[in-house]
This record gives C-alpha cells, structure tokens and sequence, in this order.
C-alpha cells in the first residue's frame, strides 16, 4: 500500500508509517527508562518507519546521524535533546552516550544513535522526551498490530474535499490483499480533537478571557482617571485658556502699534528729505 501510494507524486508528498506513534495526537504511548539503578524517567515511545520524518519535517540536530541510517534493531533509538534533559535532572552524569535501560536487570540497553530536533505534540504544549525506534517493512509484517499511515499531500494537490477524492478515487487503487483504506482524518480534526480531550483549548479560552478582561480594566482605567482630572481641572483649563487669549490679543496690539510707529518713522524722514 505505501508503495503505491508514494509512486502518486502528482498528489503525495510524503507516506510514513507507525505503530500508534502520533507525534501531534493522543495515539502515542509512554515508557520508563532507568538513568540509573533506582530512577526511571518517562518518556514518550513511538514506532515510525522512515518516511514519518519526512511526512512531518522532523531533523536531527547539526552534526548527528541522520534516522535512515540507523539500523532497525532494539539496540538502537532516536531521541530528542529534552529526553536527554530530564535524564540529567535525575542523574548529573548521563550522557548522549549512555545507554537506556528498560529495567534494572536489562544488562544490554539500548544506544542513542542520533539526537532529534525538540518538537512540541502540540500547539499549547512544551517539548516533551521522545524515544523513537525505526521500524521498516520486514518488521511491519512480523508484528501483530494494527498500523496507520500518515500521507503528507502536495500542496497543488490539497482540495477541501480531499478525504471524499482520496476514498473514492485513490483508495481502491492501492488496497492490496486485505489490507484496505478504513478511513482518511484531516490531521486537522486529529489535532483539535486531541485538544479539546485534553483541555487545552479550553484553559487557552479561559487565558484569552481573562487577559481581554484584564486588558479592558486597563483601557477603561485610563480614560477614567483622563476624564477625572480634566473634571477637576475645568476651572484652572479655562483661566489658562483665558490668559493665552488675554496674551494673544495683547500680542496682536503691540506688533499692530510697532507697525504703525514704523510707518510715520519713514514717512517723516521722506517729508524731511525733500527740497524747500
């Protein structure tokens, strides 16, 4: 199925694949990892092949290994540089190159292979630790779980209807076996679904109310206190303004009289200078 699909790169971008693994959902599960012999951090755990990174644009951090180069073995896992941060708050001395521990008795552990991008599961939330293990085809066959897959369309290709277009005209065309297309949810829905289980739409409603409330108060404190002391200061506004008028005008009289002064200033010096 994920082999047809990526071959319609007319309307796919990318096509990845996990095992309840939902980076921004709530299908994603959690696991314990021991920093040391009694202290055990949890972390979240997902399961994704490849192409999950592409589908939602995560990278490594600079200078670390990239996801498909990492062997898919339960030796080996990615994780983000806020597991490795809530590793050290337990345990000063963890490294990127100290091994996970499932258990205190788990002797083999498993190896940081590379160090992924901090990302948020969601739009109120902080960055949180991820594990991700690399899952490919040979390992989806062998275990016996149900999978999703994630498909990233183009751009050019996105429609308002498309979840309707892609059941109709696509599904049938990659259904291979028994494995069928049971339904296609905008990552949208998936989000705000996830957000409205979990609060956080309503604690960002009742933030945005009180900080509008608190923002009015404000605004209306302002103008009270403006229209206040402007009341109370009615009487000496008006002596000012008086007394700017009164300097005006007295202004106005004394340039109107230099200009007069001026004038018969010049006309007796010409009645002076003229010939007997």
């Amino acid at each position: 199925m994920c082999v047809r699909l990526r071959r319609m790169d007319k309307v796919v971008e990318a096509v990845g694949l996990h095992y309840s693994s939902d980076p921004m959902g709530a299908s994603n599960r959690w696991s314990a990892f021991f920093c040391n012999d009694s202290t055990s951090v949890s972390v979240r755990y997902a399961m994704m092949d490849n192409d999950m990174m592409k589908v939602f644009r995560f990278h490594p951090e600079s200078g670390q290994p990239d996801f498909a180069s990492m062997p898919v073995s339960d030796s080996y896992g990615m994780v983000t540089r806020m597991l490795i941060h809530w590793m050290q708050k337990r345990n000063p001395a963890f490294t990127k190159d100290s091994i996970l521990r499932t258990g205190k008795d788990d002797e083999r552990g498993i190896r940081i292979y590379s160090v992924l991008e901090d990302f948020r599961p969601g739009r109120f939330e902080k960055s949180q630790g991820w594990f991700i293990k690399r899952i490919d085809d040979n390992l989806i066959t062998t275990i016996n779980m149900p999978f999703t897959v994630t498909i990233r369309v183009l751009p050019e290709a996105d429609r308002s209807d498309f979840s309707a277009y892609f059941l109709k005209e696509i599904a049938p065309a990659i259904e291979v076996d028994n494995v069928m297309v049971m339904n296609l949810v905008p990552y949208e829905k998936i989000v705000d679904c996830h957000e409205s289980a979990d609060g956080s739409r309503d604690r960002l409603q009742t933030h945005s109310f009180v900080a509008l409330f608190l923002l009015v108060n404000v605004f209306m404190g302002v103008v009270g206190t403006f229209w206040y002391r402007t009341r109370r200061r009615r009487s000496e506004i008006a002596l000012r303004m008086s007394v700017c008028k009164a300097l005006i005008y007295a202004l106005q009289v004394s340039i109107l009289n230099c200009h007069k002064t001026t004038l018969l200033y010049i006309n007796s010096n010409t009645a002076f200078m003229l010939p007997p």
